[in-house]
C-alpha cells in the first residue's frame, strides 16, 4: 500500500526540519478545503460566477457611457474593458464600485463592454460583452441671425415741401 506523500507518519525517520514542512503542508492542504461556514467572519470565499455580472448601460452620449452591474461578494474591485470600433483596442479601466462612467470615447462609435471581479489577486472571468453605438456627434447648422432691431425708416415729412413758381417770362416781342 502506498503512503500519501504528505502523510508524515511513515516518514517518522526524515530530518526534523522535513518533519515540519511536511506536518505544515498537511494542515494547509487541509485548511484549503475547509467548508465557508468555518471561515472566520469576514473571509469569504469570493462569488466570481460571470454569468450574474453582465454591464447594464444606463446613459448614452456622444463620448461617454455610464454602466452598472451587479455587486459580487468578496470583490475588492473591478475591471471594465472597453473596446472601441475606431482603434480596435481594448482600455482596461479599474474601479472599486459596482458602476463606471467611461469619458473620451470617439463620437458615434460602437463601444463594447465587459466586466469582472478582482477579489485580492484572483480575477473571475469576464463577463459577457455588451455593445452600444454612441450617440453622434450634433453638428450646428449655420444660420443666420434674424434682425434685433427694426431697419431704419425715413420719416415722412411734416411741411409740405416749398413749391417754386415757374417763372413766368415774357414772350419775345418783335419790334
Amino acid at each position: 500500500m502506498f503512503a500519501h506523500p504528505l502523510d508524515i507518519s511513515t516518514r517518522r525517520n526524515a530530518p526534523p526540519n522535513q518533519r515540519f514542512r511536511r506536518r505544515a503542508l498537511k494542515v494547509l492542504s487541509m485548511s484549503l478545503m475547509l467548508p465557508a461556514f468555518l471561515l472566520p467572519r469576514g473571509c469569504q470565499q469570493p462569488d466570481l460566477s460571470s454569468s450574474k455580472y453582465v454591464p447594464s448601460v444606463q446613459t448614452v452620449t456622444s463620448t461617454s457611457v455610464s454602466v452598472t452591474w451587479p455587486a459580487s461578494r468578496g470583490a475588492t474591485s473591478y475591471q471594465v474593458g472597453v473596446v472601441d470600433s475606431v482603434s480596435g483596442r481594448e482600455a482596461i479601466t479599474k474601479t472599486y464600485t459596482p458602476s463606471a462612467v467611461l469619458t473620451d470615447l470617439p463620437a458615434g462609435a460602437t463601444i463594447t463592454i465587459r466586466v469582472r471581479a478582482v477579489a485580492r489577486r484572483s480575477f473571475m472571468r469576464w463577463s459577457r460583452s455588451v455593445s452600444v453605438q454612441l450617440d453622434a456627434p450634433v453638428v450646428a447648422a449655420p444660420t443666420t441671425a434674424a434682425p434685433t432691431t427694426a431697419p431704419p425708416t425715413t420719416a415722412a415729412p411734416t411741411t409740405p415741401p416749398p413749391t417754386t413758381a415757374a417763372p413766368t417770362t415774357a414772350p419775345p416781342t418783335t419790334a
